[in-house]
């Protein structure tokens, strides 16, 4: 198997595409950040070492077939696509079941978990390339909840099921994502200094080979991540609105610890709970920082959505959501948000606390978007 090496895992990466051309060179410095901080810091052992390689030449590999469609068809930079929205806000705060009823709602469209995984398929793929990618996706779900049988019902994921963008933005390599599923501090910091944009013009290249496969509907696209670069997100699709969903920082931040040491021990030697404490702090002051510039920069574009609201009353937050993105709604699709909470399994409690990472509530930073407090009951954000 190929060592976490990058330039062996780049050269690995064009020989099974047959091709140099992995969408440009801008995404480099990300990648051998993050693959030499996978190897030095993460205490990742070999089973996990397999994992990540295997992980990192796919998304090579998905660069170098989203290329290759892009020579074949390169009409497709600058056709015309639906304007997405974009449902993001820290994690934990609800943005799954915001994106779920969501995808009910006739005339979305919100992509599976095994269509983001592969935007692109090979030139020559067979008829038979869906199955297999969903097979994949079913095969790396069985790995992941195996290995962590408690993220299942921290994040359940199936996949035939929508899921987050996330998925995309991996293969850029420039997304918090990586800092959250490993310990990766030299990585963690240059996101802190790193240009977004050339990341987000990749993603979008990305969805856009995803929708020219798979057409139709308006798309719902959903991703915490988005978080962290909300203006660049914003200038790369200057026709996307965003759907910002808001908490109670001391009902979010422990859950986010749980979360991440959870995936920081799959097969690894990961931190220990109070330094998780201090990174994820830190990441959630930098990611609530620029989306609080960009609310108040574009706040004709982002629509906040309380938590609490959310979940006392879904059907009538998803209507308000959909008029504000002058999207229909009616019985029918107030009858499908229903009948998916009425089909959802109930699920063993998520149990986490800030003191068990080091963490007390005064720690937490002020939270002024939209008027929430940092602690206690949120009021009603307004549209």
């Amino acid at each position: 198997m190929t060592a976490l090496d990058p330039d062996i895992l780049i050269e690995t990466a064009q020989q099974l595409v047959r091709s140099d051309d992995l969408m440009g060179r801008e995404w480099e410095p990300a990648f051998r950040v993050l693959v030499e901080s996978l190897a030095r810091e993460a205490g990742l052992r070999p089973a996990r070492v397999e994992t990540a390689v295997a992980e990192l030449l796919g998304l090579l590999t998905t660069r170098g077939r989203v290329a290759a469609l892009l020579r074949a068809r390169p009409e497709l930079r600058e056709r015309p696509t639906p304007a997405p929205a974009i449902i993001t806000g820290l994690p934990r705060t609800g943005t799954t079941l915001l994106h779920n009823l969501m995808a009910v709602v006739p005339g979305n469209r919100a992509y599976r978990l095994w269509e983001l995984r592969a935007p692109a398929f090979a030139i020559d793929a067979p008829p038979e390339q869906a199955r297999r990618e969903l097979e994949a996706t079913q095969a790396m779900l069985r790995w992941l909840y195996g290995r962590a049988p408690a993220f299942r019902d921290i994040h359940p994921m199936a996949a035939d099921a929508p899921d987050e963008c996330n998925w995309l933005l991996r293969a850029t390599f420039t997304t918090p994502f990586f800092a959250w599923l490993n310990h990766v501090p030299s990585y963690e910091r240059f996101l802190a200094d790193a240009d977004f944009r050339p990341a987000y013009r990749d993603w979008d290249l990305l969805l856009r080979a995803l929708r020219w496969r798979s057409p139709g509907g308006a798309p719902v696209l959903k991703d915490p991540g988005h978080v962290w670069a909300p203006d660049a997100l914003l200038a790369t699709r200057p026709d996307a609105r965003l759907i910002v969903t808001v908490r109670a920082l001391d009902e979010v931040v422990g859950s986010f610890c749980s979360l991440c040491s959870t995936l920081q021990h799959m097969d690894a030697d990961g931190p220990g709970d109070a330094v998780v404490g201090r990174t994820t702090l830190r990441l959630l002051e930098r990611g609530l920082a620029r989306l609080e510039r960009a609310y108040a920069e574009h706040r004709a574009r982002i629509l906040l959505v309380d938590y609490r609201e959310l979940v006392a009353d879904p059907v009538a937050t998803v209507e308000r959501i959909q008029r504000w993105l002058d999207r229909p709604f009616d019985d029918r699709a107030a009858a499908a948000c229903r009948a998916f909470l009425e089909g959802q399994p109930r699920r063993a409690p998520h149990r986490y606390s800030l003191a068990r990472f080091g963490l007390r509530p005064e720690q937490l930073p002020a939270l002024t978007l939209g008027g929430l407090p940092r602690r206690g009951a949120p009021r009603r954000a307004s549209a």
